[in-house]
């Protein structure tokens, strides 16, 4: 975007736009769950698509003689 840029600032639990007119950083999202990593904001400015961890754990298991 040309107005600003949308970022997700370290140990914060939201998404900031900083604009470049202003060089004021406001709050565009509060985040209520533990963020992925990325972010994609669209053309008009009007999305943002951010991926969430829903679960941080996962299961690895070996079953011999499986049919």
């Amino acid at each position: 975007m040309e107005d600003g840029i949308y970022l997700i600032p370290a140990g914060t639990p939201a998404i900031e736009f900083f604009s470049f007119a202003t060089d004021e950083m406001k709050t565009a999202v509060t985040l209520v769950r533990e963020r992925g990593y990325g972010l994609s904001v669209s053309l008009d400015g009007e999305s943002i698509l951010y991926p969430l961890f829903d679960s941080d754990n996962a299961d690895l298991m070996l079953v011999e003689n499986f049919r």
